[in-house]
């Protein structure tokens, strides 16, 4: 995914991340339902959508 100016804000954070060791690839979903179901699917390792009740019942939540 390219950076366009209004994710300016995630390139820091993206630096930082690399800094550790730790590569972060954004990707985009047309719903919630679909980056939930990758998660579930562990095609993600987390996504912006996750509610306390999806960690629950996918059993992430300790």
């Amino acid at each position: 995914m390219t950076l366009r100016r209004q994710d300016d804000q995630r390139v820091p954070v993206i630096a930082a991340l690399a800094k550790e060791g730790i590569t972060l690839e954004l990707v985009k979903f047309s719903g919630h339902t679909q980056s939930n179901q990758a998660l579930a699917d562990t095609e993600l390792d987390l996504n912006a959508f996750q509610r306390i009740a999806f960690l629950a019942h996918s059993g992430s939540l300790c």
